[in-house]
């Protein structure tokens, strides 16, 4: 989304330039953009994941991937529109492009482990995210990603659901039954296809640290907001909801300062 977009203020300056005099507002125009872009990036979405899905036998994570990968989509999108409204020309516009695009991959937190990262880029040393990797989308989106696999996948969700009716059974019949019917889905799914063993032990031993700290730790299962504790992917994406906000708001600001 990221390339593509910022180029696409240059190519409608004209466009931009015509609707003004006949008094359409920036917002109006941002509004009709980000809506077209946000329908065609759920489009496109879509058509990875039920692709993707099928070959990869990927089972009842398509909500999941499809927030993250569509919020994902649309923060190029909106960074996109934001350099294109700040550079006259696409060269200019391009050339910034790399020095956005690099940290998004780098302090993802999927490529470099925060942890391997030299401990001065931080204000509070203790802290394990750096704090400038707070303002990068993608640190917010992998993290939501990875955590939503360990708590929502195929396999686990499914064979939590038989348990907690096994404990909860207190007839003898119906309690083997259910017994039956755990062994027959997992020996009909096998773990290995629906678990990704390396996010799962790293999920456990950060809700370890997150248990006796009372407080979040990265990649941990939960969050607080407003006193109260939520899943960590729901936060992650509200969070990055909030950074399209400001994206947006400076991209308003800058399509202000343009002159016709």
């Amino acid at each position: 989304s990221l390339p593509r977009r910022c180029r696409q203020r240059p190519w409608e300056k004209r466009i931009l330039c015509r609707e003004r005099k006949i008094n359409l507002k920036n917002y109006e125009y941002f509004n009709v953009k980000i809506t077209y872009l946000a329908i065609l990036s759920a489009i496109q979405t879509i058509l990875y994941l039920l692709a993707s899905n099928s070959v990869l036998h990927i089972k009842g994570m398509l909500l999941p991937y499809f927030i993250f990968l569509f919020l994902s989509a649309m923060s190029g999108s909106s960074i996109g529109l934001l350099l294109s409204a700040l550079f006259k020309d696409n060269d200019s516009a391009t050339s910034i492009m790399p020095y956005i695009l690099i940290p998004q991959i780098i302090f993802a937190g999927a490529v470099i482990n925060f942890s391997d990262m030299n401990p001065n880029i931080k204000i509070n040393k203790h802290r394990e995210v750096p704090e400038f990797c707070d303002l990068i989308s993608s640190r917010w989106l992998f993290e939501g990603l990875a955590v939503s696999q360990t708590q929502s996948n195929y396999y686990d969700k499914n064979v939590k659901k038989i348990t907690n009716e096994i404990k909860n059974c207190r007839d003898n019949q119906t309690r083997n039954l259910l017994y039956s019917e755990l062994n027959k889905f997992s020996s009909e799914n096998p773990k290995e296809l629906f678990i990704n063993k390396q996010l799962n032990n790293w999920n456990f031993i950060q809700n370890g640290k997150a248990l006796n700290n009372h407080k979040y730790i990265y990649m941990s299962s939960s969050r607080t907001l407003i006193g109260k504790k939520i899943p960590l992917s729901l936060f992650n994406a509200l969070y990055v909801l909030f950074l399209l906000i400001i994206t947006s708001i400076l991209t308003l600001l800058a399509l202000k300062k343009i002159k016709d």
